[in-house]
């Protein structure tokens, strides 16, 4: 059975991932994913640190993997930022 994933603090201003990457607490860090199309991100990170701005995926219960494979729903990384929603 999958552990569930820790709880992220921040998150991307453009494509929400979620981090937990503490160089992100000054709120000047890039995010560092590099889209469908070859290019980078671009957002800036954003903390998250109440309760209520994360659930736990409903599809992985927040482990982040479905069998053998990551959570498409969550991109793999067990959480969903409901402020957003």
């Amino acid at each position: 059975m999958e552990t569930k994933q820790p709880r992220p603090f921040f998150f991307c201003s453009r494509c929400h991932i979620p981090t937990r990457n503490l160089d992100a607490i000054n709120g000047n860090a890039n995010c560092q994913r590099v889209t469908d199309g070859g290019k980078r991100c671009g957002g800036k990170f954003r903390p998250a640190l109440a309760l209520e701005d994360w659930g736990g995926c409903p599809s992985c219960k927040a482990t982040g993997r479905l069998s053998d494979r990551k959570c498409g729903n969550c991109r793999g990384y067990g959480w969903i930022l409901m402020r957003l929603r």
